[in-house]
C-alpha cells in the first residue's frame, strides 16, 4: 500500500483471501457485524468501492469462532460476484453496477456444542471438523451456483442470475467438499468416497459412488485434469477417478501422504500441515533433467531427480551411484540427504543380507530421530535375534 494505511478499512476483519480480477481484489471484510463487498486497488491497496451485503446482529466475527475458522472468499462468473457469509445466507452482486442482485437464505443445522461470547453470554453454534462441509465457496458453472454452507448440512444448486433453488437440497450426508464440476456432474468428496450429482437434476449422476481402496481417507484436496478428478488419500496414494463414468482409473502411489493439491502445468504442488512439496509428472520431469544436465553434468539438483527416476524405473543400483555423486557436489542440501537415506533405508529393507554393508554409511547420513528408528527397525527385520540383540545394546 506504498508504505500508507487506508483509513476507510479500519476496524476490518477480512473473512478470507481475496479474488483477483483485472487489477482489482475482491474481498469479503466484516465491520462491527456488518459484512462488505470490498474492493481494492491490487498495486496500491486502496479502497475503490464496497457494498454492504448483510448485517449480522448475534454472530459478529468477534465472538463466532466457527465463523472465523471457515473463511469467505467471492466466487465471480459472467459478471456476477457471489458473496458467502457463513451466516445463513449467500448474496450477489451485479460487478457492472455494484448493486445487490439477489440473496438466498438457508436453514442451519443443528450446532453439536455451544460456546458463549463475552459479549452478554450470547450462544454461538460451535460444529467439528467431519462433521460438516469444510469448504463454503461457492463453485459457479454452467449458469449455475452450487453452495455448501459450513453451517448447514446441505448442498443447495442456485440459478446465478435470479438465486432461485435449481432443484430441492441435497443432504451432505459424509461428504466434505466440491471436487469439481464437470460434464454437468457435481462431484462431492467425502471421507472415504466420491459422489457425483447431476446438476441440471440434483439426481445421481453415477450408478453408485467410488469407494477410496485399501481403507483409506481423503488427506486433503485433490484437483481435475482431463475428464479426471485426482484425490490424495491417507494411503499415500494418488487415487484418479474417471468423472464421466464413475470409476478408479489409477492408483499412484506417492512418497508421503499428500495434502491439499493444486496443479499447475505439468507440476503438482502439495501444501500439508508441515510441508509445501512440488512434484513433476514423469515425461516432463525427465526432459528438464535431460536439459539441465546437457547444459551442466554436475548440476547437483538434475542429478538428484535423475536418480529419482532412475529408482522410479527400478534401477536401484544406478539410482544410489546417481545419487551420493549429487549428495557429494552439494553436501547441505537437506532434500538430497533426506532421499539417500530413503533410498539405503529401502534397499536395507528390501535385502538386508545383499546390502549389509551399506548400515555404516547410512549411519553416517542419519540426523533425524525417525530416521534413527526407521533404521533400527530395518536391522530388526534383517538380522538373526542374537546378532540384533548385540547391535541394539551398542546402539542404544
Amino acid at each position: 500500500m506504498d508504505g500508507q494505511d487506508e483509513p476507510a478499512l479500519a476496524g476490518a476483519f477480512f473473512l478470507g483471501p481475496p479474488l483477483p480480477i483485472l487489477g482489482q481484489l475482491y474481498v469479503l471484510a466484516e465491520f462491527n457485524g456488518e459484512v462488505r463487498l470490498v474492493v481494492l486497488n491490487a498495486r496500491t491497496g486502496k479502497l475503490e468501492w464496497a457494498q454492504q451485503i448483510a448485517h449480522l446482529d448475534n454472530r459478529i466475527i468477534q465472538i463466532d469462532s466457527m465463523r472465523r475458522l471457515l473463511g469467505a472468499t467471492p466466487s465471480f462468473s459472467d459478471g456476477v460476484l457471489v458473496c458467502p457469509t457463513s451466516a445463513g445466507g449467500v448474496v450477489a452482486v451485479d460487478a457492472a453496477t455494484r448493486s445487490l442482485l439477489w440473496g438466498f437464505q438457508y436453514g442451519a443445522a443443528t450446532p453439536e456444542t455451544r460456546q458463549f461470547g463475552w459479549r452478554g453470554a450470547i450462544p454461538m453454534p460451535v460444529r467439528s471438523f467431519g462433521s460438516r462441509w469444510l469448504d463454503a465457496s461457492a463453485t459457479i458453472a454452467d449458469g449455475r451456483v452450487v453452495i455448501t454452507p459450513a453451517e448447514s448440512d446441505e448442498l443447495y444448486c442456485l440459478d446465478l442470475l435470479t438465486g432461485k433453488p435449481a432443484w430441492p437440497a441435497v443432504r451432505r450426508d459424509d461428504h466434505l467438499f466440491v471436487g469439481c464440476v464437470h460434464d454437468r456432474k457435481i462431484v462431492l468428496v467425502g471421507k472415504n468416497k466420491l459422489t457425483a450429482i447431476d446438476l441440471e437434476s440434483g439426481k445421481p449422476a453415477w450408478s453408485k459412488s467410488v469407494e477410496l481402496p485399501d481403507g483409506a481417507i481423503t488427506s486433503g484436496r485433490g484437483f481435475f485434469r482431463d475428464g479426471s478428478y485426482f484425490v490424495p488419500t491417507t494411503a499415500s496414494q494418488l487415487v484418479q477417478v474417471d468423472v464421466r463414468e464413475g470409476r478408479i482409473a489409477a492408483q499412484i502411489a506417492t512418497d508421503g501422504v499428500l495434502g491439499n493439491l493444486i496443479c499447475y502445468r505439468d507440476q503438482v504442488l502439495s501444501h500439508g500441515s508441515q510441508h509445501l512439496a512440488a512434484y513433476f509428472s514423469i515425461p516432463s520431469l525427465r526432459a528438464e533433467v535431460a536439459k539441465r544436465l546437457d547444459a551442466n553434468r554436475q548440476d547437483p539438483w538434475a542429478l538428484a531427480r535423475l536418480a529419482e527416476l532412475q529408482l522410479h524405473d527400478g534401477k536401484r543400483n544406478e539410482g544410489l551411484v546417481t545419487l551420493r555423486e549429487a549428495q557429494r557436489l552439494d553436501p547441505e542440501d537437506d532434500a538430497i540427504r533426506v532421499l539417500l537415506v530413503r533410498t539405503l533405508l529401502d534397499l536395507l529393507r528390501t535385502d538386508y543380507a545383499s546390502h549389509r554393508e551399506l548400515s555404516k554409511e547410512l549411519e553416517g547420513l542419519i540426523d533425524q530421530p525417525g530416521q534413527r528408528v526407521e533404521f533400527l527397525r530395518a536391522t530388526a527385520a534383517g538380522l538373526p535375534g542374537s546378532i540384533w540383540r548385540l547391535t541394539l545394546t551398542r546402539a542404544l
